[in-house]
C-alpha cells in the first residue's frame, strides 16, 4: 500500500529536524557521522520529493529561477573537477559530499516552501518548526556550554561546539559564528510569548555570545542589530501600518532592548563569577587590547593567510589545488611556527584557492541573488503598506547575514550544526517560480543523477570510513596486527586521510621496511605537498641504512614544513654528523639558525600551545647537534637552556591547573 504523500512530506521534514538538532547538540556536527547522515539524507529527500511529484495531483513542482539553479549546478560541477584533479585528494571529499547535500537540501526546501500545508493552511510549517527546533536546541545548548565553561578548564565559552575526547578540540569561534545564525531565529520565535521570556531567552543567547570571547562574532552581532534597526527604520518610513504599531509599542520594545541587555550582561557577570570558583577567568581587558594568551597573531596570522591563499589561487586559478588543500600547500609560504590553519579564514578566498575562481564567484553570485530578492521583498512588503511585518524573511536575512559576514573572517562551514540550517535558511528566502514542463524534466533527472551519484558514494564510502575506524580502535589499543589487516582491508579508500601514514608507521615498527615504503608511497601518490609522508620516508630509508636517500627525503620534508616539524632538521643533522659531512650544511648556516631561532621564539611564547607539545624535545636534541654543527655559535646553547626552561615552567602551570569536574 503506499504511503500518503502528506505523510512522506512529514517524514522528510522531520528527519530533516532530527539530524538539525542532532548535529547542532552533538559536537555540532562537526565529526564525519554528520556528514554521511547529511549525505544520507539530502539523498532521501531528493528521491522522495521526486517521487511525490510523480503523483498525479502533484505534478506542478517549483523550483529556484532557472538563472539561479544553473549557477549552482556549475558550482557543483567546479567543486567536482576540483577533487578530481586535487593535489591533496585523500582529503576533501568529505566537503564535496556536504556541498553536495546542501545544494540538493536547499532545493527540497525551495520545493517545501511552495506547498501549502493543509493542517495548519500555512506556505511555511516546515520553517515555523526549523525555527522553533533551533530555538530550542540554542537554549539547550547554551545550557550544556554553561556547565562545560564553568566547571572545565576551557577559558571561553564553547557551548556543544566541542569533542570531550580531545583537549585542544574546542571551537569558541564556531560556537560564536551559530549564535550569530540562532539569535535573529530566538528572537522571531520568541515574540509568541509574553515580554519576559521574550527578554530572557533572548539574553540569555546574546549572554552566552559574550562568554565566546569571540571579538568576530560580537562585532558582526552589533552590525547584524544596526542592520536589523536599519529594515526596521525604512520599513517604518515606507509603511504606514508599521509607523502606526511603533507609535503604539515603542515602550515595550524600548523596554525589550534594554530588558535583554540586562539578562545578557547578568549571564556573562554571573557565569563567569561562578566559574572563578573552579577556574581562572578570561581579562575583558586582555581579550579587548589583544594581551591575551593569544596576543594579537589572531589578525596579523589572519591577514597572512589571506595573503598566501591569494597567492596560491593563482597556481591553478580555474579549478583550485582541491578541497581541503590549502592545509598541506600553505606550509611552503609559512613564516612563523605552528602559523597555519586548516583554512584561510575566508570562505571565498578558500573556494579561489581550492576550487578557483570560478567556483567561487559562481557562490557569491548565488548568495548575492538570493540575498538581494529578500531585500527587495522586504522594502516591497513596506511599499505596498501591508499589515503583518515580514519577520520571519527579515530574521532569516540577518541570520544568514551574520554566517556570511563571519565568514569573512573565519571560516566554520564545515560544522554540519551551522552548514544545514544556512542553507535552509537561504532556501527559505529564495523566491520560487514554476518551472515548464521541459525544465521540470531537466532539473528532475539532473537532481536524480546526481542524488544517485551521492547515495553511492555515500554507502561504498561509509564502509571503508567503518573499517579504517576498526584500525584506529586496533592501533590505539596496541594491536598491531589486527591494525594492520583493518588498514589494507581499506586500501581502496577515496576519503582515506592519513591511513597510509598510519600502515606505514605501523610496519615500520614491526621492521616490515618494504611493506612500510609501499604505504608511504600510496600516501605521496595522492599526496605529495604533507610534510609528514617525507619524514617518515626519510625515517625508513634511514632504518634500511641508505642515508643518502633518507637524507634527501628529509630536505623535502624541510622544504614542505620547516616552521611546523624540526624532525626533517634533526634527521639532516644527525645524518651528516654521523657522516662526517657537516660542511653541506655551510651554504644553509643562516636559514638553519633562523628555523632554531624561530622555535626557540615560539617556545618563550608559548606560540599555539607548543611548549606541551613533543617538539621542546626535538627542539633540545636539535640544539645538541648544532653545537657539534656550528661550535662557534653560542647563542645557540644560550636560546636551547632558556626556552627549555619556559617550556618546563609552562608545563608546571599546565599540570597544576585544576582539572575539569565533568571528565
Amino acid at each position: 500500500m503506499m504511503m500518503q504523500p502528506k505523510r512522506v512530506w512529514f517524514l522528510l521534514e522531520g528527519l530533516v529536524l532530527l539530524l538539525l538538532a542532532g548535529s547542532i547538540l552533538w559536537r555540532g556536527g562537526k565529526s564525519l557521522d554528520a556528514t554521511w547522515l547529511l549525505s544520507g539524507t539530502a539523498v532521501l529527500l531528493t528521491f522522495g520529493t521526486w517521487g511525490l511529484h510523480r503523483n498525479e495531483h502533484d505534478r506542478k513542482a517549483s523550483s529556484p529561477p532557472l538563472p539561479v539553479w544553473a549557477m549552482l549546478m556549475g558550482f557543483l560541477l567546479l567543486t567536482t573537477i576540483s577533487f578530481i584533479f586535487s593535489e591533496t585528494r585523500n582529503y576533501g571529499l568529505d566537503e564535496v559530499l556536504r556541498d553536495v547535500s546542501c545544494v540538493l537540501i536547499f532545493l527540497w526546501v525551495v520545493q517545501r516552501a511552495s506547498r501549502r500545508d493543509a493542517r495548519t493552511g500555512s506556505d511555511n510549517w516546515f520553517i515555523h518548526s526549523f525555527i522553533r527546533i533551533i530555538a530550542v536546541t540554542t537554549l539547550i545548548a547554551c545550557a550544556i556550554g554553561i556547565a562545560v565553561y564553568v566547571f572545565q578548564p576551557v577559558n571561553r565559552m564553547v557551548g556543544t561546539f566541542f569533542d570531550w575526547r580531545f583537549v585542544t578540540d574546542y571551537w569558541p569561534n564556531a560556537w560564536g559564528e551559530f549564535l550569530l545564525l540562532s539569535w535573529p531565529l530566538v528572537v522571531l520565535w520568541s515574540e509568541r510569548y509574553r515580554l519576559p521570556i521574550r527578554v530572557v531567552s533572548t539574553g540569555v543567547v546574546l549572554g552566552c555570545l559574550l562568554l565566546s570571547y569571540s571579538r568576530g562574532s560580537i562585532l558582526v552581532f552589533l552590525v547584524q542589530a544596526v542592520f536589523w534597526m536599519l529594515i526596521l527604520c525604512v520599513h517604518a518610513i515606507r509603511s504606514r501600518t508599521l509607523r502606526h504599531a511603533v507609535s503604539i509599542h515603542w515602550r515595550r520594545w524600548l523596554l525589550f532592548l534594554i530588558g535583554t541587555a540586562a539578562v545578557a550582561a547578568a549571564v556573562f557577570g554571573g557565569v563567569n563569577a561562578l566559574r572563578s570558583h573552579f577556574h581562572d577567568v578570561e581579562s575583558v581587558m586582555s581579550k579587548a587590547t589583544f594581551t591575551a594568551s593569544e596576543g594579537s597573531s589572531s589578525i596579523s596570522e589572519r591577514r597572512d593567510f589571506w595573503e598566501q591563499a591569494f597567492t596560491l589561487s593563482l597556481r591553478r586559478p580555474l579549478i583550485g589545488s582541491g578541497p581541503y588543500s590549502f592545509r598541506f600547500l600553505q606550509p611552503r609560504l609559512q613564516t612563523a611556527v605552528y602559523a597555519t590553519s586548516d583554512h584561510p579564514h575566508n570562505v571565498f578566498l578558500k573556494l579561489a584557492m581550492e576550487r578557483g575562481w570560478p567556483a567561487a564567484i559562481l557562490f557569491a553570485a548565488i548568495l548575492a541573488s538570493i540575498l538581494l530578492s529578500a531585500l527587495r521583498r522586504i522594502l516591497g512588503h513596506a511599499k505596498r503598506n501591508e499589515e503583518q511585518f515580514p519577520g520571519l524573511t527579515v530574521a532569516a536575512l540577518i541570520a544568514v547575514t551574520g554566517v556570511l559576514l563571519h565568514n569573512l573572517i573565519d571560516y566554520n562551514l564545515q560544522f554540519v550544526g551551522i552548514v544545514l540550517p544556512f542553507w535552509i535558511l537561504l532556501g527559505a528566502l529564495m523566491p520560487v517560480a514554476e518551472a515548464s514542463a521541459k525544465s521540470r524534466n531537466v532539473i528532475r533527472i539532473t537532481e536524480i543523477v546526481i542524488a544517485v551519484i551521492l547515495g553511492c558514494i555515500t554507502i561504498l564510502e561509509g564502509r571503508m570510513l567503518i573499517l579504517s575506524s576498526l584500525a584506529r580502535h586496533a592501533e590505539a589499543a596496541g594491536d598491531v596486527s589486527s591494525a594492520l589487516e583493518w588498514y589494507d582491508a581499506a586500501r581502496g579508500e577515496i576519503f582515506s586521510r592519513d591511513m597510509h601514514l598510519s600502515r606505514g608507521a605501523l610496519y615500520l615498527s614491526k621492521g616490515d621496511l618494504a611493506m612500510a615504503s609501499a604505504a608511504f608511497d600510496d600516501y605521496a601518490q595522492v599526496n605529495s605537498h604533507d610534510a609528514r609522508v617525507w619524514i617518515l620516508r626519510g625515517d625508513a630509508a634511514l632504518a634500511s641504512g641508505n642515508s643518502q636517500d633518507a637524507l634527501q627525503y628529509y630536505f623535502a620534508a624541510l622544504e614542505r614544513g620547516k616552521y611546523n616539524y624540526l624532525e626533517p632538521l634533526e634527521g639532516i643533522l644527525s645524518i651528516l654528523q654521523h657522516d662526517k659531512q657537516v660542511d653541506q650544511l655551510s651554504v644553509q648556516k643562516n636559514q638553519v639558525l633562523d628555523i632554531y631561532d624561530k622555535f626557540s621564539s615560539a617556545i618563550l611564547a608559548n606560540a599555539h600551545f607548543i611548549d606541551l607539545s613533543a617538539n621542546v624535545e626535538t627542539f633540545d636534541r636539535v640544539g645538541k647537534l648544532l653545537s657539534i654543527v656550528y661550535p662557534q655559535e653560542k647563542d645557540v646553547q644560550e636560546l636551547r637552556i632558556k626556552a627549555l626552561e619556559h617550556a618546563d615552567e609552562e608545563r608546571a602551570a599546565s599540570v597544576s591547573r585544576p582539572p575539569g569536574l565533568l571528565w
